[in-house]
């Protein structure tokens, strides 16, 4: 009983995602040395996907999704000069990023009208920029960039309405 099946899925998560990055640039002939810290936020996601499956027996299906990614992002990056005290920037982003997601998974229902999947979903949404201003120098402001891929596996039970 092989067959192609086809459809679409939307799904949001609370995702939580928490970081702080810390970073040393030791300086050359042109800059001081310089310690960087980035704080990362973005606490959900939204996915909105077409999803094509191959039925590969009454209760097993094979399939792969793809489509748009959503989430919120805000950044707050802060900087300072080492050999200069009040030498510091701060630069900080906040925005609602749209990206591309693919994922595949295996599904299998063991009862009537109830299913498991396992799946893998891959999620980019993409790069932006933002501006900080040095207080207290010479440079001017510096452009601060960001990027968000994320790597997801999950489990789920299903329960079908028709």
């Amino acid at each position: 009983m092989d067959a192609a099946v086809f459809g679409v899925e939307a799904d949001i998560q609370y995702t939580h995602l928490d970081a702080t990055r810390d970073a040393f640039f030791p300086g050359d002939s042109n800059f001081d040395p310089l310690n960087f810290r980035e704080n990362f936020r973005s606490p959900w996601l939204a996915t909105f996907r077409g999803r094509l499956g191959w039925l590969m027996r009454p209760d097993v299906l094979l399939y792969a999704t793809g489509g748009l990614a959503v989430a919120p992002i805000k950044t707050f990056d802060f900087v300072v000069a080492t050999t200069v005290p009040t030498a510091f920037e701060t630069a900080s982003g906040s925005r609602t990023q749209v990206g591309w997601t693919a994922d595949g998974g295996a599904e299998w229902m063991f009862a009537p009208r109830w299913s498991v999947k396992a799946e893998y979903l891959y999620v980019d949404l993409g790069s932006f920029n933002t501006i900080g201003l040095f207080a207290n120098t010479a440079v001017q402001d510096t452009s601060h960039a960001h990027r968000l891929t994320e790597h997801i596996g999950r489990f789920g039970l299903n329960y079908k309405f028709y």
